[in-house]
């Protein structure tokens, strides 16, 4: 199921490329862990992982969620040097973004943004450090 792109004002047309050079790795680990959950306003490596009988609070179809990760996935192109992990300031930006794209339910798609933005900042290389 393709779905219809609305990119926020930031996106690079680079990072459509980006996007679809990582969405198999992407969907690979999401099919994985689909039960990965990132606890809201905590640090960018708090995550718990909810049983396969517990409820889901994420729609669990991955073409569904595809927007919120591919916008996670950009966010973290364009934001993560001004921002090394997730935080609320960043997570205030996104949102704003977000709405801006005239896509509503945040909190519902929250998830999904930031397993985005942890995959690609996962991917990108750490700078080095002096001495």
């Amino acid at each position: 199921m393709a779905f219809v792109s609305r990119n926020p004002s930031w996106w690079l047309r680079e990072y459509d490329g980006q996007w679809e050079a990582a969405r198999a790795a992407f969907r690979g680990l999401w099919e994985r862990t689909p039960d990965l959950i990132y606890t809201a306003g905590q640090h960018e490596n708090s995550a718990t992982m909810y049983p396969p009988t517990a409820s889901r609070p994420v729609d669990g179809d991955f073409d569904r969620q595809e927007p919120a990760f591919r916008f996670g996935f950009g966010a973290q192109l364009r934001y993560g040097k001004e921002h090394d992990r997730w935080n609320a300031r960043l997570a205030e930006q996104l949102h704003r973004d977000w709405a801006a794209t005239g896509r509503e339910e945040w909190n519902q798609n929250l998830n999904a943004i930031r397993r985005g933005w942890t995959f690609a900042s996962q991917r990108r290389p750490t700078p080095a450090r002096p001495g």
